[in-house]
């Protein structure tokens, strides 16, 4: 099966710049092999993270799994995280901006969508999702590992600059006041903004059992001094409603429609 995909590339003054580039999605469950982990699970998330795959190329074939995900997209790498805790590794969505819309449903009962923006911040193993126009279409989702102040490291599959893949990358969060209330705003050093992250209580859970000491530190840091600058409004309350004229980051699920 051959379908069209976004992928993200960046600019010398790293502004993303979205180009259309074919690449065909192939069937077959063989998970990718050990050198095409660019980060181990050892590696992020205090040593509890998965492994990070990438393609040789950008255009390479990104195989499909029997449970709809496709290997090296995005969405996969936080379906394969997750399930380590349990969750199912089916999600019902199309794209994967609709993450956002996941919270509630009786998969995840115990996920919280954060908007960007509001007054909580993320935290270690939030998903972060980026909207429905982000990427072409598709949105985007990455994995916090850590926040330190004003810094949040997150980690992703599927995202490149030029033709070198580029699984880690930092992002800028803002700490603001308005009517009295903290604010935090998160913001890409490619100038994107996410609508907001996902948190799992049970992923917190989960966290604080394996390293207790490393997560109280964390949560102890003192947030950024900076003045947090206004979101966009169209990003804030920014709708994770389906849109089938977008191609898709993860195949649907059978009791989900796909094109």
């Amino acid at each position: 099966m051959r379908t069209q995909r976004w992928i993200g590339t960046a600019s010398l003054l790293a502004l993303a710049i979205l180009a259309p580039i074919p690449v065909r999605v192939s069937a077959g469950n063989s998970q990718p092999s050990d050198e095409r982990v660019l980060v181990t699970a050892s590696d992020w998330l205090e040593g509890q993270g998965v492994g990070v795959y990438y393609t040789a190329t950008p255009y390479d074939d990104h195989p499909m799994n029997e449970d709809g995900t496709i290997q090296y997209e995005c969405v996969e790498l936080a379906v394969r995280l997750y399930a380590k805790l349990g969750y199912t590794r089916r999600w019902p969505i199309n794209w994967a901006y609709q993450v956002a819309g996941l919270p509630g449903r009786r998969e995840f009962p115990d996920w919280m969508f954060l908007q960007n923006g509001g007054p909580v911040p993320p935290r270690q193993g939030d998903i972060v999702v980026w909207p429905w126009w982000y990427n072409g279409g598709t949105g985007h989702v990455a994995i916090v590992d850590r926040v330190d102040g004003s810094s949040v490291r997150i980690v992703h599959q599927n995202v490149w600059w030029g033709r070198e893949p580029k699984p880690l990358s930092e992002m800028i969060l803002h700490h603001g006041l308005q009517n009295g209330q903290g604010r935090f705003t998160l913001v890409g050093r490619d100038g994107s903004w996410p609508i907001g992250w996902v948190h799992s209580a049970r992923m917190e859970i989960w966290l604080s059992q394996q390293y207790p000491v490393a997560l109280a530190a964390m949560e102890n840091a003192p947030p950024p001094e900076d003045g947090a600058p206004p979101a966009p409004a169209n990003l804030v309350n920014e709708a994770a409603a389906p849109d089938e004229a977008h191609p898709q980051d993860v195949a649907a699920p059978a009791q989900v429609s796909s094109q």
